[in-house]
């Protein structure tokens, strides 16, 4: 019995064998017979499609002409291929770049032109936007007086933006953008573009730019039954330089405003909100990362806020007497992250932050080495939160955080006054008048000498210091 087993066992295994050999004896006999598909020169195979095509081999900017030795054939696979590359030299030599063509590009029609291409298509280009060009209405040149040109474009293209390139554009008298609807305009300058203005300007507080004007003998309501305030206006970018001379610019009539990313230099006058005259003074506008340094003269204001209902974010101030100040109509406003720095100003009589007005809310503001770095009015109900007030230098002998004119009316909260110099007169907050109706909330970390605790601070306020 056992025997029989054994030779059954011996069996299967012979014909498991017999089954497996037969098997790779068809696999190699199938492998023999298929056709191998030759390779080409380049390695490619023989069902691949090769195409000769026109390559860039030295860069040309655009509006040049393409010279045939900045081009160059090469053979290609057509599936790694731009769809329509030229594939002919003659078809490209000799025709003008629409764009900057760069070594090892290919080359399409769309990036060729027969004619010569425009001065504005170019700078469509280059700018990447577009807007109506300034150099259609004048060469840029230094030296060359901007101020024709501008109000030429201006009133030819109303209702758009105008794109200021790279450069100075010298201007000799104020360019007003009309708070007529139908006739303004925003600007859009390049970031290394400046308006300057000339020597001759003559008088220090003529601004460069006046926004929201409206004529003369204009209904400051409507205009032939429109609204009359531009809306949406805006100016971005750039410089405004106003040479020591002038100052820069001013908003008088319109609404919903925008005004960004650019910076106001040597100026009387930075940034003028003016009160519009109408039942809110408001002119409700957008102020952000717009940084003003002033001409350093006495009387110079880095940003004077004359009307309502504006916010101001994330700017920096310098070389003004007064770096923010409200005045009475300057009322309800926002002000958050705003650094006054005081660079080169001495004596008593200056401050980051003046406040004449009422119901103002100033939130993480930094007064940097003025005499004061907030100075209040009797009037004055504002809020004042998370400010700080640093001076790192005792050129000057009076080094107050807080100063009143008056009462104390406003809330001071969670605010902080440093100092490294021991000065003649030196307070966390320096109260003029016994009495107010205003609080100082939790004043935290102070450094100034003789008013760590809260007992030498009260010396110097007349109200409740509250924890």
């Amino acid at each position: 019995m056992k025997n029989n087993n054994f030779k059954n066992i011996i069996g299967r295994l012979i014909a498991m064998l017999l089954c497996l050999c037969m098997a790779v004896s068809l696999f190699a006999l199938t492998a023999c017979n298929k056709e191998e598909e030759p390779a080409g020169n380049d390695g490619t195979q023989k069902n691949e499609t090769l195409v000769e095509v026109v390559r860039v081999k030295k860069a040309v900017k655009t509006g040049e002409v393409i010279p045939e030795d900045a081009l160059e054939l090469v053979t290609l696979r057509a599936l790694d291929l731009p769809f329509n590359t030229v594939k002919t030299i003659a078809d490209v030599a000799g025709k003008y770049a629409l764009v900057d063509l760069y070594v090892g590009d290919f080359v399409t029609p769309a990036k060729l032109s027969a004619e010569e291409p425009k001065e504005e298509v170019i700078e469509k280009e280059e700018s990447e936007i577009a807007y109506t060009l300034i150099t259609k209405y004048a060469s840029l040149a230094n030296g060359n007086d901007y101020t024709a040109a501008i109000k030429k474009a201006i009133e030819e293209n109303p209702n758009a933006t105008i794109y200021f390139p790279d450069g100075t554009y010298e201007i000799s008298d104020t360019i007003v953008i009309p708070a007529d609807v139908t006739k303004s305009v925003s600007f859009r300058l390049s970031n290394y573009a400046t308006i300057k203005a000339a020597a001759s300007w003559g008088d220090k507080t003529k601004p460069m730019i006046r926004v929201g004007v409206y004529a003369d003998g204009e209904d400051k309501e409507t205009v032939g039954g429109v609204d009359h305030d531009a809306r949406n206006v805006y100016i971005m970018g750039g410089v405004i330089d106003a040479s020591g001379v002038a100052s820069g610019v001013t908003l008088e009539g319109s609404e919903d405003v925008t005004f960004a990313n650019f910076t106001i230099k040597n100026a009387y006058v930075g940034l003028h909100l003016i009160d519009p005259e109408n039942s809110t003074h408001s002119t409700a506008a957008d102020i952000e990362n717009v940084h003003v340094v002033g001409n350093g003269e006495n009387g110079s204001i880095g940003v004077l806020v004359e009307s309502a209902l504006n916010t101001l974010t994330n700017m920096r101030v310098s070389d003004a007497q007064y770096a923010f100040k409200c005045t009475e109509t300057g009322s309800n406003n926002v002000f958050r992250s705003l650094h006054a720095i005081g660079t080169g100003i001495s004596g008593k009589d200056n401050a980051g932050f003046w406040d004449l007005s009422d119901g103002n809310q100033y939130d993480i503001c930094y007064s940097d080495q003025y005499a004061t770095g907030f100075l209040i009015n009797e009037r004055t109900r504002s809020v004042y939160n998370a400010c700080v007030i640093n001076w790192w230098s005792g050129d000057n002998d009076y080094h107050v955080g807080f100063r009143t004119e008056g009462k104390l009316n406003s809330t001071i909260s969670y605010s902080k006054v440093t100092n490294t110099q021991t000065v003649a007169t030196e307070a966390y907050i320096l109260v003029e008048t016994d009495g107010g109706e205003g609080f100082v909330y939790y004043p935290i970390d102070q450094t100034i000498s003789g008013i760590a605790d809260e007992t030498a601070l009260k010396k110097y306020c007349s109200t409740d210091i509250l924890h």
